[in-house]
């Protein structure tokens, strides 16, 4: 969110025009380009905030948060789809089959021979 509305305060002050400021904290130490400040300013930070800068954020942040609850939307239905499947697998057949490899026993054979029991 912050780099995001970082990026269009700079399309801003390039030369699309200004907005105007909504807040601006006085002081060395609030100042985005002086220590410790200077660190969080990435993650968003500005000692000066435009109406641009508070659209941006609001407008990134629920984007951000809608995709977040439709892929945690789709991934509970591909999880109740898959737990369907399987109580279907497991409640639709009294019978579940294993596959049994056979091998003699002291050498390695060349094909290994499958076969299929079933279990009741």
């Amino acid at each position: 969110v912050g780099l995001f509305t970082g990026g269009c305060h700079k399309f801003e002050m390039v030369g699309w025009g200004s907005t105007p400021i909504v807040w601006k904290l006085e002081g060395k130490f609030w100042d985005q380009n002086r220590l410790p400040m200077t660190i969080i300013k990435p993650f968003g930070y500005s000692s000066t905030r435009t109406l641009l800068h508070v659209i941006c954020f609001w407008s990134w942040t629920i984007l951000l948060f809608a995709a977040h609850y439709y892929k945690y939307k789709q991934s509970q239905r591909i999880f109740a789809e898959r737990a369907a499947e399987l109580e279907e697998k497991v409640n639709g057949s009294d019978e579940i089959k294993v596959k049994v490899e056979n091998e003699p026993e002291g050498e390695m054979p060349d094909a290994v021979e499958d076969e299929e029991h079933t279990i009741a």
